[in-house]
């Protein structure tokens, strides 16, 4: 280990000084006046040691801190612990690590004002407003941090309005696709039909979710069970699509343009007849409704003319053949 650097007012005092005395054990120098006369010589002119001198390490970091240096870094590390956010793509711990030790550089170091810090620091509305209320009567910075980690778990596996998904149908494993590009249906050319196919996801199985014909929707919104949505086939830019009759039986496609057709009701499956609340999660087990006929989204082993897993629209969505896994794809 090299010797540490000239201390010059940019480095956490506590922090130089302990990275210094490690030093010193390090190369066999245990006397606490020795190390405390090389750490002196280590500080730069900019920062003058007091002619009375300093007796001790912990009147050391005092002198240190009364510097303009270390106020001027504690302002800087107060607007960064403002400013911090949580990225839903980075670990948690790595975070709650950053935020404690700009709470520690900052000198805020009551509870209350860490709460408000990591309020502040949620990654949108609806998981600040869901943390805020967990934590409301709390007082334990153990326990917020605690709560802070579950909440952005969960918010990591919320499907969102712009989310990259795949539905995988629950009986037959197999995935809701489309090719990779629009085939015309004999008779409306700006018909495809979707299938199921393979029991791998590929890029042909993706779907992005979109907010409804009609509706505005800020991307990175959480979606609830019963939201209306679009699903649009991430290679083709196709929408998925069906009839507003009230027909028995019929296919599923893609569509070229957009209109109430490609209007689907999202529901989390329960045994419980529309009701499943809260909003839909990575890996939750869904129905699909068509919004117009009321029929859901369904597949099962018969083949098409293609070859393909054959999926249909059909039925009030009680069986299990209507049932579909959702998986967000990163």
């Amino acid at each position: 280990m090299d010797c540490p650097s000239k201390y010059n007012g940019t480095q956490n005092p506590e922090e130089w000084l302990k990275e210094f005395r490690f030093f010193c054990l390090l190369r066999g120098i245990h006397d606490e006046h020795t190390m405390l006369e090389l750490a002196m010589l280590k500080i730069d002119n900019t920062i003058p040691i007091p002619e009375e001198g300093i007796s001790s390490f912990a009147e050391l970091s005092d002198h240190l801190k009364d510097h303009i240096t270390y106020t001027l870094q504690c302002k800087v590390a107060f607007e960064e612990l403002k400013n911090i956010k949580y990225d839903t793509e980075m670990s948690v711990v790595e975070f709650i690590a950053k935020f404690l030790s700009l709470c520690d550089n900052s000198l805020v170091l009551n509870v209350q004002d860490q709460k408000t810090c990591l309020i502040q620091a949620c990654p949108d509305d609806i998981s600040r407003n869901v943390f805020r209320n967990k934590i409301k009567k709390k007082t334990s910075m153990h326990e917020i941090i605690e709560i802070f980690h579950d909440t952005m778990i969960e918010h990591k596996g919320q499907i969102r309005y712009g989310s990259r998904i795949a539905l995988k149908h629950v009986v037959t494993g197999q995935y809701l696709s489309h090719g990779n590009k629009h085939k015309p249906d004999i008779l409306r050319s700006n018909l495809s039909e979707v299938f199921c196919s393979g029991w791998k996801r590929g890029g042909n199985d993706v779907w992005v979710i979109t907010a409804a014909y009609g509706q505005n929707k800020a991307p990175g919104d959480p979606i609830s069970s019963n939201s209306m949505i679009q699903l649009v086939h991430e290679v083709t830019r196709e929408s998925l699509f069906g009839d507003e009759g009230q027909l028995n039986l019929s296919g599923a496609w893609v569509w070229t343009l957009t209109d109430p057709r490609t209007n689907w009701i999202i529901q989390r499956h329960s045994t419980l007849y529309y009701d499943s609340p809260g909003y839909v999660m990575d890996c939750d087990i869904i129905n699909l409704r068509h919004n117009l006929n009321k029929m859901t989204l369904k597949s099962h082993e018969f083949k098409n003319s293609a070859g393909h897993q054959e999926v249909i629209i059909h039925g009030d969505g009680q069986e299990d053949l209507h049932q579909w896994q959702i998986e967000l794809v990163s």
